[in-house]
């Protein structure tokens, strides 16, 4: 049944027969941002509501991505962004953002806007945590009897292939790291469900940069 649910939910807003492998992962991403650019449309004040604190769906996810962030570790590594206080931040779209694992190199460049970067992406359900199985994924070790594919995804950050926020957030990345965004449902579907991902549902992207050739 887990297999099921995660193969029939992939199929349903990511499956393009004869894609190349960094079709599908763009596929979900532009459905996405489709998604909440009509949203935004059509209900700014509902998708306000959804944000503010006394919104019951956004105030626990709020505390239980923040109770999961402080029990991490809290290694800042190198990367400017982890200097201060904070060894986390939350971006202009409200993403949560994370560096799990520093890269081995100090001097490992930075994601900017405009680089063409390769990466590996593991994406699954959060809700007090990340789920046990990814919703998607290209690591393969983690790919279990589906037809996702197992090579690195290759992008050009800012180009608009993939979903805005996460788009937003790479910059600053350093190849080597360990980049983690937590996205509250009200940045993806709200209170509508897509396949058989439930309404209010959070996504916990980790994506873990190879490369930049800086053009």
């Amino acid at each position: 049944m887990r297999g099921n649910v995660r193969y029939s939910t992939v199929r349903l807003l990511i499956h393009n027969p004869g894609a190349s492998p960094c079709e599908p992962f763009c596929s979900i991403m532009k459905r996405i941002s489709k998604h909440i650019a009509g949203i935004i449309s059509l209900a700014a004040v509902a998708l306000t509501a959804a944000c503010s604190a006394t919104d019951p769906v956004a105030e626990a996810q709020t505390t239980n991505i923040l109770s999961y962030l402080q029990s991490l570790p809290r290694d800042k590594g190198d990367n400017p962004l982890m200097l201060g206080e904070e060894f986390y931040m939350v971006t202009g779209d409200g993403i949560y953002k994370y560096f799990g694992t520093k890269s081995q190199n100090p001097l490992a460049p930075l994601v900017q806007t405009g680089d063409k970067i390769s990466f590996w992406f593991d994406i699954r359900v959060f809700n007090t945590g990340p789920s046990k199985d990814p919703l998607y994924t290209n690591i393969p070790d983690l790919i279990k009897d589906t037809d996702w594919p197992d090579q690195e995804m290759t992008i050009t950050v800012g180009d608009g292939h993939i979903l805005k926020s996460i788009d937003n957030a790479l910059p600053l990345c350093q190849v080597g790291s360990e980049a983690v965004f937590i996205i509250p449902s009200d940045k993806l579907f709200g209170d509508e469900a897509a396949g058989t991902l439930e309404a209010d549902t959070a996504l916990m992207y980790k994506i873990i940069i190879t490369k930049i050739n800086q053009e």
